[in-house]
């Protein structure tokens, strides 16, 4: 798998949608090889019977992560689904947590992914950021895949006979530009830092209630019909081939996260949103070469997150999941499409206490 820079032309529709996501993104920065990510300057209070801080301390971290992005065309009278994956790939990297500044350096070995044959080549740039405070979480996304696989064979391609191969879409590409913001209602007890980016340690069981917005679009295109993989071209969609969708979605959350600790440092951190969102899209047809789009309709939209592992004073050993997913009703009847995006990685952290603090990087500077 490669990793390249994208020249993106979206079209006219989408460039207005694009230039607004483009300046809401730059608030912050998360690349396959760099990731930034910022604590709240001012001291909040917390209750320190629930969570203890780590100031003055470098938090040193060794992980594997895996993105990935998916997406489905769901027909629900027929109960059939179309499902498409990118050829997720390991990624190895080193990074540093002090104060109010995170920075990962994640590295693609080709010695651990060679799988091209069995599922296909792809390319990425997947920028995200993931801001947690006290309060309040934020996730921002500019993504564009190339290069996918049909998951599911067996019921959508009449005929597939290669069990140790699946049928590939290299002219495939999706883009996802969007964010995901989250108020926290328990933020003294309830801990994010603490199971996602490890300057914070959860030292009793607590949960929160959140409350959230989101908005995404996404656009996924190939060179000929993507819902068409098999010789039963009118199974799935009837008579219309589309080699093109494009999706809006803008929509509220809520929902519930809980961390359970064991014997004061094992834990298991558990937690969904999920709301109704106003959608929108379009389809490009092969054929005929003209669009058509559904109007205002309902969508769905929910994102789950999940961490478990070891926590203590100097050492966090641990695995966590970030799972964003948007569902938007296509203009053709009873057809969905559902679009998910994640990462999954392992963490294995150390806590090192410095003799002097990094001076402009301490939040007591800020307070004077």
């Amino acid at each position: 798998m490669k990793i390249k820079q994208v020249k993106f032309n979206p079209g006219k529709k989408s460039s207005f949608i694009f230039s607004a996501f483009i300046v809401i993104f730059f608030t912050g920065l998360q690349t396959p090889a760099l990731r930034c990510q910022t604590t709240p300057a001012k001291k909040i209070n917390y209750d320190t019977n629930y969570i203890e801080t780590f100031p003055q301390t470098l938090t040193t971290r060794l992980y594997s992560s895996i993105k990935y992005t998916h997406f489905n065309f769901i027909n629900t009278q027929k109960n059939k689904t179309l499902f498409y994956n990118n050829n997720s790939n390991y990624i190895l990297g080193v990074g540093v947590t002090y104060s109010l500044l995170t920075i990962n350096i994640g590295l693609n070995f080709n010695f651990v992914n060679h799988d091209d044959d069995r599922y296909g080549p792809s390319e990425y740039l997947d920028l995200q950021t993931h801001i947690f405070s006290r309060k309040v979480s934020i996730d921002l996304y500019i993504q564009w895949y190339d290069g996918f696989f049909i998951v599911n064979p067996d019921q959508a391609v009449a005929g597939w006979d290669h069990p140790n191969r699946f049928p590939q879409r290299p002219d495939i590409k999706t883009y996802n530009f969007g964010y995901n913001i989250q108020y926290l209602f328990n933020s003294k007890k309830f801990s994010y830092p603490a199971s996602y980016i490890h300057n914070e340690y959860q030292k009793k069981s607590a949960g929160t209630w959140v409350i959230g917005s989101n908005s995404f679009f996404m656009i996924v295109e190939g060179d000929s019909a993507i819902n068409r993989p098999g010789s039963d071209p009118e199974d799935l969609f009837g008579s219309k081939a589309f080699h093109r969708t494009d999706m809006l979605n803008i929509g509220i959350s809520g929902g519930y996260y809980y961390t359970l600790v064991i014997a004061k440092h094992i834990f298991l951190s558990l937690g969904l949103a999920i709301g109704p969102g106003m959608g929108f899209s379009w389809l490009d047809y092969d054929e005929t070469g003209r669009s058509e789009k559904t109007g205002l309709t309902l969508g769905m939209n929910g994102l789950l997150r999940s961490s478990a592992g070891y926590n203590g004073r100097k050492i966090f050993v641990g695995i966590s999941l970030l799972h964003q997913m948007v569902w938007n009703q296509l203009p053709v009847e009873n057809i969905w499409e559902f679009y998910s995006t994640g990462n999954l990685r392992v963490n294995f952290v150390y806590r090192f206490k410095l003799k002097k603090p990094i001076k402009f990087l301490d939040p007591g500077i800020w307070e004077k």
